[in-house]
C-alpha cells in the first residue's frame, strides 16, 4: 500500500479524521515550519530550505507559487487541495 492508500485509509476513520482535525486546528502554519525547522533531516531537503527563506522573507505570493508547481507537478489543483482543507477544517 503506498503512503498516499495509507492517507486515505486514515481520513477514512472517523476517529483518526477527528484527531487531525483538532491537532490541525490548534496549530497555525506558522507553527507547523516551526517544527519542520527543528528536524535536522528536513532542514537538508533543498526544497524546504527554500521555503523557510520564502517565509522568513514573508514571500506568500513565492510559497503558494511552490505549492501551485508542485501541485502541478503531481497532476494536481492546488486550489482544489486548498478549498477541500478548508472545509476539512471548517474554516470555509
Amino acid at each position: 500500500m503506498n503512503r498516499q492508500m495509507q492517507i486515505q485509509q486514515m481520513m477514512g476513520n472517523p476517529q483518526f479524521k477527528q484527531q487531525y482535525q483538532q491537532r490541525l486546528r490548534g496549530m497555525n502554519p506558522s507553527q507547523i515550519l516551526d517544527q519542520i525547522v527543528n528536524n535536522p533531516q528536513a532542514m537538508n531537503i533543498p526544497m524546504v530550505q527554500n521555503v523557510m527563506k520564502m517565509r522568513r522573507a514573508n514571500d506568500t505570493e513565492g510559497l503558494t507559487g511552490l505549492a501551485e508547481n508542485v501541485f502541478g507537478e503531481k497532476g494536481q489543483n492546488y486550489s482544489d487541495f486548498e478549498k477541500q482543507m478548508k472545509q476539512f477544517l471548517g474554516a470555509n
